[in-house]
């Protein structure tokens, strides 16, 4: 929806026309920054993983594609620690102490 007219305190005024800008359609720097990254990849013919290692061995590259490549390649370094539910059955740690020094003494 556009509008062609500007509304003011006195009235309304036609508005221009836009000019200028990126064309519709054309990839911003970022997209073009990624789909450059993919082609590398593609072309080096390594694996993701591999080619973030060496881009993070690389200390001719940007500080910012390093830190880039360390987060990416993070998890499977540093998996995250996940919250599990502890099931004791109603036994606290001191009973269930006791109970295996019981079966231990029994062999």
């Amino acid at each position: 929806m556009s509008r062609d007219v500007a509304s003011t305190s006195t009235g309304v005024l036609p508005r221009r026309p836009k000019t200028g800008g990126r064309k519709a359609g054309t990839p911003n720097k970022r997209t073009v920054e990624r789909q450059r990254a993919i082609e590398a990849i593609k072309a080096s013919g390594k694996d993701p993983v591999t080619f973030f290692a060496d881009l993070l061995r690389n200390e001719d590259a940007p500080l910012e594609l390093r830190f880039q490549a360390a987060r990416e390649l993070a998890p499977f370094v540093h998996p995250k620690l996940a919250s599990i539910e502890a099931r004791t059955g109603g036994h606290t740690h001191e009973d269930r102490l006791e109970q295996l020094q019981r079966l231990l003494a029994d062999d």
